[in-house]
């Protein structure tokens, strides 16, 4: 113990003096200053009810969130009274959180009809089955009759989509234009169109229009948490550390570490463990800072953003050996670092290509998806690791049915799979490290 506490403290030192960690430092202070100037206004429910029943004539890109909504055609007129609180009359239930109650008159029926198909024809499960085969069941969908029990589906799946629950939905009489809609607030930071959010300090403000609050600081921690482990802070350590075996294996510093009373193989293992230490620790840092940052600005606590410090570690060494060996084999700083860079841009590669394979974007590929899938079985998952990110905090923030909806793309994960073969990898690595160093006669 007193062996490896003392490698862990050279770790320490050794990283202390590289500039990339302070650089890192110094983005983990920005992340955390930008956190801390972080707020959202107080969420509306009654704006967020208008916004979502005045966009009812409007149909959501389910294939590219970035582009706005599209109008429904021919264009749909409609008009809505303003919302107001439930009466007897509407024969509501009792006890429902904020429920609020707005009328809908539409101009034609034919007009509700037109929005249901096109509602089904923009929804990502249609799109996935027209792109792999042909348009004849979307085009037999458009010419099949809108019940009355699919007309009320679509406005409730609209404002639940909005965040509103629980939603009612009732035909006003015989009149298939006409509809009351009753809704509910259990979760209002799940509303769209309710709140703004204010950044650094209030000297920027936008408004929430396509997310809710939940959502935004969901996609903002989410992806904090992806450039951090996948993107920069896994390129500013790995060239931080990758001097760790040339600078080991230096003519005399080696004989003097050798001559304490520990085994060469011992000696890599060790030093393994204190890089990952040290990685784990500056992860937990800066998430914790972070977490206590935006808890006390915006009163979000999220605890589980600091578990992404454990995912984020273990990014690191999935690839981080790939570097020991490179950096005992060349006893080269720069190569040793641009072989774990490689290792990982490999990884990233085989993954996208093998999911292009799966969804047929390449055609007939024959014998080169049998490459792919043995390239993809051998290299480490890290992007199943940023899935494992964005379903923990989706469950802080998110309710099952919203986080189902928001993350229901997100293919599942066989961690029994993804953890064996990347242990595998990683071990592997580890493994040739220690062989190299124990049998070589230095």
């Amino acid at each position: 113990m007193r062996a490896f506490l003392a490698l862990v403290g050279d770790s320490w030192r050794e990283a202390r003096d590289k500039r990339v960690v302070w650089v890192l430092s110094f983005i983990g202070f920005a992340l955390v200053f930008f956190f801390a100037g972080f707020r959202f206004s107080e969420p509306d429910a009654e704006r967020a009810l208008v916004a979502a029943v005045a966009g009812l004539d409007e149909i959501p890109r389910f294939r590219d969130p970035f582009r706005p909504s599209r109008r429904a055609e021919p264009p749909v007129r409609h008009q809505a009274t303003a919302p107001r609180a439930p009466q007897p009359e509407d024969d509501l239930p009792l006890g429902v959180a904020g429920m609020r109650v707005v009328e809908v008159e539409f101009a034609d029926a034919v007009h509700v009809d037109e929005l249901c198909r096109s509602w089904r024809r923009a929804r990502p499960e249609t799109l996935r089955h027209v792109a792999r085969q042909d348009r004849d069941a979307l085009r037999a969908d458009d010419q099949s009759p809108v019940t009355p029990d699919q007309r009320r589906g679509y406005f409730e799946a609209r404002l639940r989509e909005a965040g509103f629950d629980p939603v009612i939905v009732r035909t006003l009489g015989d009149d298939e234009r006409s509809f009351r809609l009753a809704v509910g607030v259990e979760r209002p930071l799940e509303l769209r169109h309710s709140a703004s959010a204010h950044l650094l300090f209030g000297a920027f403000s936008t408004d929430l229009d396509e997310q809710s609050p939940a959502e935004f600081l969901l996609q903002l921690e989410a992806g904090v948490a992806r450039a951090v482990s996948g993107g920069i802070g896994l390129v500013i350590l790995l060239g931080a550390f990758a001097s760790v075996m040339p600078d080991l294996l230096q003519k005399g510093r080696l004989d003097l570490v050798l001559a304490r009373p520990i085994g060469r193989a011992q000696l890599v293992l060790h030093k393994f463990a204190g890089v990952l230490l040290f990685v784990l620790g500056l992860w937990v840092t800066l998430f914790a800072a972070c977490c206590a940052a935006l808890g006390a600005s915006s009163g979000w606590w999220s605890f589980k953003l600091v578990g992404c410090a454990l995912t984020n570690t273990l990014v690191f060494a999935a690839i981080f050996p790939v570097t020991m060996v490179a950096g005992a084999l060349t006893r080269h700083t720069s190569l040793a670092s641009l072989a774990g860079l490689l290792a990982w841009a490999l990884e990233w590669i085989v993954g996208q290509v093998k999911a292009a394979m799966e969804s047929g974007v390449f055609g007939d590929v024959g014998r080169w998806r049998k490459a792919i899938d043995v390239a993809a079985w051998i290299l480490p998952k890290n992007a199943d690791l940023a899935t494992l990110n964005d379903r923990m905090l989706a469950d802080e923030f998110l309710s099952p049915a919203v986080a189902a909806r928001i993350l229901g793309e997100t293919p599942q994960v066989d961690w029994w799979y993804a953890g064996g073969t990347t242990a595998l990898f990683s071990g592997t690595f580890v493994l040739l490290t220690c062989l190299y160093v124990a049998r070589r006669d230095w």
